[in-house]
């Protein structure tokens, strides 16, 4: 399957939704309210529950918010209140703080950049609050099939695409200022589709489409230099790809599925960090802390 969602909660890898180019997935042994078949959606980990919002299927476009109980493996469509994302797909989510936040997508006729926050838990009248978050310092450019990483206060946005173009740069957003910045790195990478997920100090960028072909590159941002890294990986690399999904566990960060413009994958693969076990040891860090000046 193509653009799934993958999220550990403790020792138990949850995959859910899905596209294998025939149709979408909705499949979780489970109870509760119904949720329908998407794609392209998120699922963000609060503990032991996980926020499901948006995705789509075929020319649909959702913006329904799920919450899946993995202690009691039940699924609940809450109520909710206040301004509520429009229907989009290709957005990315995250949590901080005690809000889960979600930033841009498209609605099947423009690319958005504008960015919202729910709180994880409901208010007086058992309602989930959506509400528009206000930033400063100029947004990033309206985009889908990017990533944000949460790294400590700031979250990082990477790549994606406006429907037209491929895009390579990179934005921070401060979640304490809640101002936008935007930072150069070079050589300016374009990624739609890929993956991004935090180990220690480096933002580990794996697979996606560069504008011109699916790549099944291992790309190393060190976020205290803004410098890219690659590094010689041994073993069996996956084809190259995209809409794959990846999950950090125990030193080992997982992938799964995705997709090559022809083939839908089910593939599993790992790639072992243990050589990389100090890299989760680092103290804490500032981006671009030790950026040599231009």
């Amino acid at each position: 399957m193509r653009s799934q969602t993958m999220n550990m909660v403790g020792s138990l890898m949850y995959v859910f939704g899905g596209w294998d180019n025939q149709k979408c997935y909705s499949d979780v042994y489970t109870t509760g309210d119904h949720v329908p078949a998407c794609r392209a959606h998120t699922s963000t980990a609060v503990d032991h529950r996980l926020f499901v919002f948006g995705g789509g299927d075929g020319t649909r476009y959702f913006n329904e918010l799920y919450v899946f109980d993995t202690k009691s493996l039940v699924w609940a469509k809450p109520k909710v209140a206040g301004q509520v994302p429009s229907a989009r797909r290709t957005h990315t989510c995250f949590h901080h703080n005690g809000y889960v936040y979600l930033f841009g997508g498209g609605d099947g006729h423009k690319a958005l950049n504008d960015l919202y926050r729910v709180k994880a838990e409901p208010n007086a009248q058992g309602a989930y609050e959506w509400e528009i978050v206000e930033t400063s310092g100029g947004r990033p450019f309206p985009r889908g099939y990017h990533t944000t990483t949460l790294v400590g206060s700031q979250v990082v946005v990477f790549g994606g695409s406006d429907g037209q173009e491929c895009f390579g740069d990179t934005s921070l957003l401060d979640l304490t200022t809640m101002q936008w910045s935007h930072i150069a790195i070079d050589p300016p990478l374009t990624r739609l589709a890929h993956t991004a997920t935090l180990v220690g100090m480096y933002l580990f960028v794996v697979c996606g489409h560069d504008g011109s072909e699916y790549a099944n590159q291992v790309l190393m941002l060190q976020l205290d230099t803004l410098r890219w890294e690659t590094r010689v990986i041994y073993g069996v690399a996956p084809q190259p790809r995209g809409y794959h999904a990846c999950a950090l566990d125990d030193g080992r960060l997982f992938l799964h599925g995705g997709y090559n413009g022809q083939e839908v994958f089910d593939d599993l693969y790992t790639l072992e960090l243990s050589s990389y076990a100090y890299l989760p040891q680092v103290p804490e860090f500032t981006i671009g802390c030790h950026r040599e000046a231009s």
